[in-house]
């Protein structure tokens, strides 16, 4: 779980690099990268869909930043032992983040509420 400080590091880095948007949809994941344990966080504003990483010395790294308006459909594609959230633009779809199974609802109510921003 991340700490407090990096908590609050993360909501400034969103703040800052987003020109204080508001900021509906904030979760964190449990796979990191290439199916490996650790967190990663989904952030959802009123203009865009970012994913972020935070290292353990608190330093965060955008790793995708798309527009809210290019998306045209986002769901859970579930695979052996995880759940992907993904996207689809106008160039197809897009991995975003990955989850174990335990995420799932939190995630779910993710893809339903970016659905009502659009």
């Amino acid at each position: 779980m991340i700490s407090n400080d990096k908590h609050r590091n993360l909501v400034d880095f969103l703040n800052n690099e987003n020109n204080n948007e508001k900021l509906y949809i904030c979760l964190e994941s449990d796979i990191a990268g290439h199916r490996n344990y650790g967190p990663e966080w989904l952030a959802v504003t009123e203009k865009r869909i970012i994913i972020l990483s935070v290292s353990d010395n608190g330093e965060i790294r955008k790793l995708h930043d798309i527009p809210l308006s290019s998306v045209k459909n986002a769901k859970n594609i579930p695979s052996v032992g995880l759940m992907s959230f993904c996207i689809e633009t106008d160039s197809g779809f897009i991995k975003l983040i990955s989850f174990t199974h335990s995420l799932n609802k939190h995630f779910a109510w993710a893809v339903e509420n970016i659905q009502n921003l659009k």
